[in-house]
C-alpha cells in the first residue's frame, strides 16, 4: 500500500516536513481555503514545488457538495489550482454515491474530462467517503471509499463493488481515531491490505478535525 495524506495544514510547518519524509507517500493535498481561495498564496506555491521535487504528487482540494455545487464554479476552482499551483491532479471531496439521477454521473464525467484535458497523467480522486455506484469507476483514478473512525472500520466496513476488467480505479482508505497501540496498528494495516486498499492514511487524531496535524510517530512509522 502507498500513502496518500489529507495535508490540511499551512505550508512550512513541521507537519508538512513529516508528511514528505516517507518514500511511500504518493499523494498530498493542498487546501488553501476550502478550495483554491481567491488569490494565489506564494507559500503554497513553494510547498507544492518542494513536494513535487520529491516525486510526490500534489492534489488540489475541491468540493462538489455531492454534485449540487454549480459545475462552472467547480471547474473555476480546478482552473485556479492549475494556474496558480501547477498541481498534479484534483481531490474531489463530497462526491456523490448514487448514480440516480443520471445527471450526477454526467456531472462527474464532465469534471473528470475537464481535469484530464489539463494532463491525461494527472489524478482524479473522488471522495464519497463510502462506497459509491460503480458508474463512477470510469471517471476516477482513485476512489476514497472509506473515511471514518477506527471502530467503524473494524465493525462496519463494507467492500465496494469490484471493478470490471475495463476499470483501472484504485481505492483509498482514510481511518482516524486509531489507538496508539502497536499491536492494533499492525493488525489494522494487515486488515486494510486484506481489504485491497491501494492507498492508506491512518491517524490517531480525532473528530472534529482529524487532519489538522500529522499522526504521532508510532502510527506514522508503522
Amino acid at each position: 500500500m502507498k500513502i496518500a495524506i489529507p495535508t490540511y495544514y499551512y505550508p512550512g510547518c513541521a507537519d508538512w516536513s513529516k508528511a514528505l519524509s516517507d518514500s511511500s507517500t504518493k499523494y498530498v493535498i493542498i487546501n488553501p481555503n476550502s478550495g483554491s481561495g481567491t488569490k494565489i498564496d506564494p507559500n503554497y506555491v513553494n510547498q507544492t514545488k518542494e513536494a513535487q521535487s520529491l516525486q510526490i504528487n500534489v492534489l488540489g482540494y475541491v468540493h462538489t457538495s455531492y454534485g449540487k455545487r454549480p459545475i462552472e464554479e467547480v471547474k473555476a476552482d480546478i482552473d485556479r489550482y492549475y494556474d496558480w499551483y501547477h498541481v498534479s491532479g484534483i481531490f474531489l471531496d463530497e462526491a456523490p454515491t448514487s448514480d440516480s439521477p443520471s445527471s450526477l454521473v454526467l456531472y462527474m464525467k464532465s469534471l473528470y474530462d475537464h481535469i484530464k484535458a489539463k494532463s491525461t497523467n494527472d489524478a482524479v480522486i473522488l471522495n464519497p467517503g463510502t462506497n459509491s455506484s460503480s458508474a463512477y469507476y470510469l471517471y476516477a483514478d482513485i476512489i476514497c471509499n472509506f473515511e471514518q473512525s477506527y471502530d467503524y472500520y473494524l465493525h462496519n466496513y463494507s467492500s465496494p463493488l469490484p471493478p470490471s476488467k475495463h476499470d483501472n480505479v484504485q481505492f483509498w482508505h482514510i481511518i482516524h481515531s486509531v489507538p496508539n497501540q502497536p499491536e492494533k496498528i499492525k493488525a489494522l494495516l494487515e486488515l486494510a491490505s486484506k481489504r485491497s486498499a491501494d492507498f492508506i492514511f491512518i491517524t490517531d487524531e480525532i473528530m472534529p478535525n482529524p487532519y489538522g496535524k500529522m499522526p504521532k510517530d508510532d502510527i506514522w512509522k508503522a
